[in-house]
């Protein structure tokens, strides 16, 4: 299921600049992450699956709290050291036995990085993106 960054994969991202945010929906069954982003009635939804989700944060301003967020920037990047350069920079908290951050040399991790009204740092196994 691991997405790769493709053409389309990079066109869709640019696309949600123009986009808002509308919805972040966990899935308790198997601790994904699921994000819509709406344009307009006549337009297709945006929606990023996010799978295996090993860091999650999210920062917004305490008034802003209409449910529509807009959206200035995505980016999704493949993380190719285990996640331990940007595990440590977001401050993940599980640690190794010597103290440093616990990355995942042998697993395949993506970094969604979400700049707007919503600032979101996502990191997880898999992801898929698509219109809907």
């Amino acid at each position: 299921m691991t997405e790769t960054i493709t053409l389309e994969t990079k066109k869709l991202l640019k696309q949600l600049s123009h986009f808002q945010l509308y919805k972040v929906s966990f899935v308790e069954t198997n601790w994904s992450v699921n994000l819509t982003f709406v344009f307009d009635n006549n337009t297709k939804d945006i929606i990023i699956e996010l799978f295996n989700i090993i860091h999650f944060t999210m920062s917004k301003t305490i008034d802003d709290n209409d449910g529509c967020y807009m959206v200035g920037e995505v980016t999704i990047t493949r993380v190719n050291d285990g996640g331990a350069k940007i595990l440590s920079s977001l401050r993940y908290p599980f640690k190794n036995l010597d103290q440093n951050v616990l990355y995942y040399p042998s697993r395949s991790l993506f970094h969604l990085h979400l700049e707007g009204d919503l600032c979101l740092d996502i990191i997880c196994g898999d992801f898929t993106i698509g219109q809907k």
